[in-house]
């Protein structure tokens, strides 16, 4: 019984010490600044004419916290399992998607969890050039996968948009815990 307790009692500090470091400000002190925090101009070029622009809902399981007894996905984003993803032929809706992933890269404030559990993703190609985003807006990170790409930051504010997108193509989404 007292083994039970002493657990208890180190999981909830554990937990305490791990809520108090999840999320954090990056101020400009701490070398965060808006100007650095954006896509370079060339990933936006393809996210924004590429020929091919597909949206995907993920599994945000990291790949290495598996268990064994899952089954192997048939599709994975970056090592991440494909719960659905969708081919976005219509520009108006592609458009406000990127408008609502753009506004949320310009009013990030530096705020970022200690986590990275992505649940949409990106993939656009223009004249045979890639890029792909693994978006975390539980994080509020996007990690970017590209000839010229780097990570950004993001706020919470696009995911209702990315969610109603794939709500109207009858994608599943993974729900945040």
């Amino acid at each position: 019984m007292r083994t039970k307790a002493l657990i208890i009692v180190i999981v909830a500090i554990a937990g305490i010490g791990g809520a108090w470091i999840l999320f954090h400000r990056q101020s400009s002190v701490d070398g965060f600044d808006r100007t650095q925090n954006v896509l370079p101009d060339e990933t936006r070029k393809v996210l924004d004419t590429g020929e091919r622009f597909v949206l995907f809902s993920l599994n945000p399981t990291h790949p290495a916290l598996r268990r064994e007894s899952d089954p192997s996905p048939n599709e994975t984003f970056h090592d991440y399992a494909v719960l659905g993803k969708t081919e976005i032929h219509d520009q108006k809706e592609r458009a406000e998607l990127l408008r609502a992933l753009y506004n949320g890269i310009a009013n990030s404030d530096g705020m970022v969890a200690s986590c990275f559990n992505p649940r949409h993703g990106i993939s656009a190609t223009l004249a045979g050039e890639t890029v792909d985003l693994v978006i975390c807006f539980e994080c509020l990170s996007i990690e970017t996968h590209a000839k010229n790409g780097k990570g950004v930051l993001t706020t919470r504010s696009p995911q209702p948009t990315f969610n109603r997108a794939l709500e109207r193509a009858h994608l599943p989404i993974a729900k945040e815990k």
